[in-house]
């Protein structure tokens, strides 16, 4: 159950320093309280006049993860009241909890507490958001969430993360929880773990596309110092380090860790994805039990659990080892999302899914799974920008500012009046009029970013904090 958003934002500030480090990021000047106090939600129609941006929830919300003060089975989209101000500029969400960025680099966070997901130093749920008072000052740029646990990147390049650590998916070295965030270390970082050293000497994959640029015959490359982006699944977790090196920890059971073990024990340090050293990536994303990477020459490689086909290798089987989408091979792949099922973008705004598809979430009419990507063909005639993927439900972002929903709706996350599921992409009227800055999904609940009316775009991209490279 990884949950990224769409694009990989990245909350880059305008004038600030991106996830590898470098420049610097304004901070907040009022450092008192521990928690936002906002006043619960207030419906579209009471704020869609306004100017600024707007945190707007949907779905599930038993457990206090849509924010609004309460715990509510279901809430149509909501806009949080008393966030503007703090200028939200990007959301990440978990199966049962929320995490927000502010562009001055702080976290708040909501929903369960279970095993300190929330960061706060307590198993206490919350039912509004609450700043994360142990990264205030720390620049944080980036957030995962997975079933329960979270991830923050800092703009300095480090890595902190916190909740469920009984799979090592934390990557401290060990399989505690731990309650409030805590930094990953350089020494925690392993090229192999002891009982597997033969694999440190496993061949690097060569991308066919050219983007190798270094020696596979290499020497296993020194533990990473620095991070530049970071993915959360169920149980693992997934980043790219120094040069892009992607890293993997945590729960191996499925070979989503990509070092051709399925053994079921915890992996507690970074390691390498051997096959992938030498491949330049841009991209990697943890599904609930399998994980992605796009490259930079646009090839997609996938790996982990394939029980529902949703590696895309055609056949409903998994594989412990990173390997090319041989489908897409013809195609640019620019942006990956994944949930039980895989969701891939192209370079011409072409949307392919496969994988889980028994609520729908695949867009194809239907309820059946597939194993090789297949073209969404209700947005064929459509240029799609943006894309996020839930456990069961998908979003996507067209051109034209349009945003779709698919897939399972019993908790109201897809956004439309009914709460049934919905096999094929579906225009979100409650957001029509608006320009979707942000979008995250979970597991049964969603979280937009919405700026003001169309002709507004420029100051809305302005007071989020993000630059228009980022949004379009």
């Amino acid at each position: 159950m990884a949950w990224r958003t769409w694009a990989e934002h990245a909350a880059r500030r305008r004038g600030g320093g991106g996830g590898s480090g470098g420049g610097s990021v304004r901070q907040s000047a009022a450092r008192g309280g521990a928690s936002l106090p906002p006043e619960g939600g207030v419906t579209l129609a009471d704020v869609q006049s306004g100017g600024g941006a707007d945190v707007v929830v949907f779905g599930g919300g038993s457990f206090g993860q849509l924010g609004e003060g309460g715990a509510q089975f279901s809430l149509p989209p909501t806009a949080l009241r008393g966030l503007r101000r703090l200028r939200v500029q990007a959301a990440a969400c978990g199966e049962l909890h929320t995490a927000l960025l502010t562009a001055a680099g702080e976290v708040f966070t909501f929903g369960v507490g279970e095993f300190g997901v929330l960061g706060h130093g307590t198993e206490e749920r919350a039912l509004l958001p609450r700043r994360v008072e142990a990264l205030v000052g720390e620049a944080v740029v980036a957030l995962s969430c997975g079933w329960r646990h979270t991830a923050a990147l800092s703009a300095h390049a480090h890595l902190y993360t916190w909740g469920h650590g009984g799979a090592g998916q934390l990557g401290h070295g060990g399989t505690i929880h731990f309650f409030l965030p805590l930094r990953l270390q350089p020494h925690a970082a392993s090229s192999a773990p002891a009982s597997a050293s033969s694999d440190a000497s496993s061949s690097a994959a060569s991308d066919a596309d050219a983007d190798a640029d270094a020696d596979a015959d290499a020497p296993p490359p020194p533990p990473t110092t620095t991070w530049v982006q970071v993915s959360c699944g169920a149980r693992h977790t997934a980043a790219l380090g120094e040069g892009a090196l992607a890293h993997t920890w945590g729960d191996g059971e499925h070979g989503q860790l990509g070092h051709g073990e399925t053994e079921r024990r915890a992996h507690p340090a970074p390691r390498p994805v051997a096959e992938l050293r030498g491949v330049r990536l841009l991209q990697i994303e943890c599904g609930a039990h399998h994980t992605a990477a796009v490259t930079a020459g646009g090839q997609l490689y996938t790996w982990g659990s394939g029980g529902y086909g949703q590696l895309g290798h055609g056949a409903q089987q998994g594989g412990g080892v990173p390997r090319a989408v041989a489908a897409l091979r013809h195609l640019r792949v620019v942006r990956v999302a994944c949930g039980a099922h895989t969701l891939a973008l192209t370079a011409q705004g072409e949307l392919y899914s496969w994988g889980h598809g028994k609520q729908g979430q695949l867009g194809h009419g239907g309820s059946a799974s597939e194993a090789a990507p297949r073209r969404v063909e209700a947005l064929r005639h459509t240029r799609v920008v943006g894309l996020a993927g839930g456990h069961s439900h998908s979003l996507a972002l067209a051109e034209d500012d349009t945003v779709y929903t698919w897939g399972a709706a019993s908790h109201g996350e897809l956004g439309h009046p009914i709460a049934t599921h919905q096999p094929t992409p579906r225009a979100l009227a409650a957001v029509r009029g608006r320009r979707l800055l942000f979008a995250a999904c979970g597991g049964t609940h969603t979280a937009l970013l919405l700026g003001g009316r169309h002709r507004d775009r420029e100051r809305d991209v302005a007071e989020s904090g993000a630059t228009s490279d980022e949004t379009s």
